[in-house]
């Protein structure tokens, strides 16, 4: 989960946003690569952003 201030959408925008994506992109890369997580066939990994 990524939270996004306000006012840091209301001067950064759109990149804010993809920046946080890209973020959470390489952490669920990195918990994927975990040895708890690496034998697991059906896990599922989503990113939620929350801008408020």
């Amino acid at each position: 989960m990524k939270y996004i201030k306000k006012s840091e959408y209301d001067d950064q925008g759109a990149s804010i946003v993809q920046e946080k994506i890209e973020k959470a992109k390489e952490q669920l890369l990195k918990y994927k690569q975990a040895d708890e997580l690496n034998s697991r066939e059906n896990l599922k990994k989503d990113s939620i952003n929350f801008c408020g």
